[in-house]
């Protein structure tokens, strides 16, 4: 199993990313999706390493690459990318540490 990766913080701690982000920078008429799958049992004890449980799983939506489109997900979000039919497909990826809580001035969502 792989580690998450980390982001420093104000206090110089060393924290675990919670969320990835892509940036596309050009448009992909047609594939490059990135496809947001169904979760299985095991997956959040395996977020905090970058991984997901084996097993299959179903597509339940898709992000087509559009110039300008940021897409941001948890790490416990499986996903992955469809085969690109027509080239090229450019992003920029990157790593967000998320806290909730008095320490950055607001409350944790209600769900």
């Amino acid at each position: 199993p792989k580690a998450a990766p980390e982001a420093g913080g104000a206090d110089g701690r060393r924290r675990p990313t919670t969320h990835s982000w892509l940036l596309y920078l050009t448009d992909c008429p047609r594939g490059g999706e990135t496809l947001l799958l169904s979760t299985r049992a095991g997956d959040s004890e395996l977020a905090h390493r970058g991984g997901v449980s084996p097993g299959p799983r179903r597509q339940i939506a898709a992000t087509k690459p559009k110039q300008g489109r940021l897409l941001i997900m948890p790490h416990a979000c499986p996903h992955e990318a469809a085969p690109v039919v027509d080239a090229p497909k450019v992003l920029i990826r990157g790593e967000l540490l998320l806290i909730w809580g008095n320490t950055c001035g607001g409350a944790r969502p209600q769900n």
